[in-house]
């Protein structure tokens, strides 16, 4: 799954092609909630990977041959299979909102939902092995440079606010958000969410710092890589067991901004007026026919899966 920072609602993801297929899926939902439209944004997903790709590392002809053709299939999976799951699960989660909100009700749907991130780099994980087993150094140089460019890019926004404005933002954005699916919150409302603000644990600092341990660890790996074999399982090891490296304050910060999402989340559901229910329910239903028309707007053939190494 990705690199989940709850504390603002952007999931951040893992190297190269788990990071590009992650945050383009992360893109794909910000678009939407902005208004280009799911079916616009998830139809270019492919073209915004691609571009990703360009600035984390410069492929030779036959990497950017396997690339372009294992993403394809990866994809085509995601399109065909992932979405119609997706889609029956927001309608389920519409039903069970129509009277409010259980504490149950949301774990198994956020259950759910790390279950897709994890889906996703399942997935790909072949793709992005094969791809970092093959880097030559000037390209590993190249990922990092990008990599710790990211990182700053990232927290830059937030890196001069006071506490105060902190939390002021994290405010504003998690306002925005709800009030997509909700339409307009009311007075009462906003002020639930500013009240709720002062839990805020700003963890940007602790997650870049997780972030450039992580990335020192990875590209080591990379450069001492011996046997395609023995590398995979360690890739594979760092992959799923990214928590090694998130450190005492990073861990606090985003298991109570947890609990903070997830009492704010139920109390604004439990103040919805009808107006609201009405629309949150129009907007998740509508969210589950794109989802599904999505899944059925495939190519004529299968993409077929590639190999770069030991094929």
């Amino acid at each position: 799954m990705t690199d989940a920072r709850a504390s603002n609602g952007f999931p951040q993801s893992r190297p190269l092609v788990r990071l590009l297929l992650s945050t383009s899926l992360v893109m794909f939902s910000v678009v939407s909630v902005t208004g280009c439209g799911v079916k616009l944004a998830y139809n270019n997903l492919d073209r915004f990977i691609k571009w990703s790709m360009d600035d984390y590392m410069d492929l030779d002809p036959s990497q950017e041959a396997f690339f372009k053709a294992e993403l394809a299939s990866v994809l085509y999976w995601h399109r065909t299979t992932q979405l119609p799951i997706y889609a029956r699960a927001i309608r389920q989660l519409e039903v069970e909102l129509a009277d409010g909100a259980t504490v149950e009700e949301l774990f198994v749907f956020g259950q759910g939902v790390e279950e897709w991130w994890k889906q996703i780099l399942t997935a790909s994980l072949p793709m992005s092995t094969q791809l970092m087993f093959s880097a030559t150094d000037e390209q590993l140089d190249q990922f990092a440079v990008q990599y710790d460019k990211d990182v700053r890019k990232y927290i830059k926004p937030y890196a001069k606010l006071t506490p105060d404005e902190r939390r002021e933002r994290w405010a504003r954005e998690f306002r925005d958000y709800f009030e997509f699916f909700s339409g307009q919150l009311n007075n009462e409302q906003k002020q639930l969410i500013e009240t709720q603000s002062r839990r805020f644990v700003a963890d940007d600092r602790s997650w870049a710092d997780y972030r450039k341990r992580y990335g020192a660890a990875l590209v080591a790996l990379v450069r001492q890589r011996t046997s395609y074999v023995e590398f995979s399982r360690a890739f594979s090891d760092m992959t799923y067991g990214r928590e090694r490296w998130y450190g005492d304050e990073y861990s606090a910060a985003l298991a109570s901004n947890r609990d903070l999402y997830r009492d704010l989340s139920l109390a604004l559901l439990d103040s919805l007026t009808t107006e609201q229910r009405r629309a949150l329910s129009k907007n998740l239903l509508d969210l589950a026919k794109d989802f599904d028309e999505l899944s059925t707007d495939t190519p004529p053939i299968e993409p077929r899966a590639a190999c770069l190494i030991g094929c």
